[in-house]
């Protein structure tokens, strides 16, 4: 009875699970799929693989959005995988499906897209792009490094995308989004938090790449008060950090590092320049970065 019970547990757990939106669950439904359409394979996808999403009328991506049509921005719980579509065969992009899945390895994201024939009578199954297409890094990557990241406005006015000043009952009605659920204003908040919390893990690995970091580290603990010290050790910390020109803001300090690594500057947070004391919407990115040296 008990292995019943332990067997019926991990099975509710898995499937769980599973629903959640993920790099995997689309190429298993690719393997089997029917769909010659965006919407088609949208139906196929579990419901609750679509509950975190937000609308944005106003896109600098290879897909368009609009008030009528906005961009559909699909992500797991923690933004490890984000997939995106808009509504309107008028729309550059409407043939396609966007996806990004977060690299656990290299602490970046990796591009795909799939690309549908939108004709009923077209028997080419869709296809899912080699990681990285050119069209994704023109925007995502830099020529000169391997990096590459998600670029999502900080807030916490996101003026690009709908929020809980705008009606949305009339976009979610009607074809391709009538498969996602009703409209949460505050998923703006949680995949601003999700994104920033995985580019600062991605900051992390590079920041702690270079030698410089590690040399200066204590240093930057003695000037921003974190470990005891007498005056004369402040007084030698403060000397360090002036010589190799970093007598900077914690965060300037930071950013100057990534910058002395060869990092593109599109690469460097929009969190990082905001004073630590300043994180009031989003502490748990301030705990984060105070994490990176503290």
């Amino acid at each position: 009875m008990n292995v019943v019970i332990l067997a019926l547990i991990f099975f509710v757990s898995f499937s769980a699970r599973s629903q959640e939106l993920s790099l995997t669950l689309i190429k298993n439904n690719l393997e089997t799929t029917k769909a010659r359409t965006v919407d088609q394979f949208l139906s196929e996808l579990p419901k609750d693989a679509l509950q975190h999403y937000t609308l944005v009328h106003t896109s600098r991506s290879l897909q368009q959005g609009s008030f009528d049509f906005p961009r559909a921005v699909i992500f797991s719980s923690n933004a490890k995988f984000i997939m995106s579509f808009n509504g309107s065969d008028e729309q550059r992009g409407y043939k396609s499906l966007e996806l990004m899945e977060y690299n656990e390895i290299k602490k970046i994201y990796d591009f795909f897209t799939i690309e549908f024939s939108e004709s009923l009578q077209n028997e080419l199954k869709p296809q899912l792009s080699s990681p990285n297409p050119n069209k994704c890094l023109n925007c995502h990557g830099h020529s000169k490094t391997e990096i590459t990241r998600a670029l999502w406005d900080p807030g916490p006015e996101w003026k690009s995308a709908f929020n809980a000043n705008h009606s949305t009952s009339y976009i979610t009605s009607k074809n391709r989004y009538r498969w996602l659920p009703e409209f949460k204003p505050e998923n703006n908040l949680k995949l601003t938090k999700a994104l920033g919390s995985n580019h600062i893990e991605s900051l992390r690995l590079h920041l702690e790449k270079n030698p410089l970091f590690d040399k200066v580290k204590p240093s930057l603990r003695v000037k921003f008060g974190t470990v005891p010290s007498t005056e004369l050790e402040r007084k030698e910390a403060l000397e360090l950090l002036r010589l190799e020109n970093l007598d900077l803001s914690y965060s300037q300090t930071l950013n100057e590092i990534l910058i002395r690594s060869g990092l593109p500057t599109f690469f460097l947070s929009p969190s990082l320049n905001v004073p630590i004391n300043e994180f009031s919407d989003y502490p748990h990115h301030g705990n984060q970065i105070e994490e990176i040296i503290f």
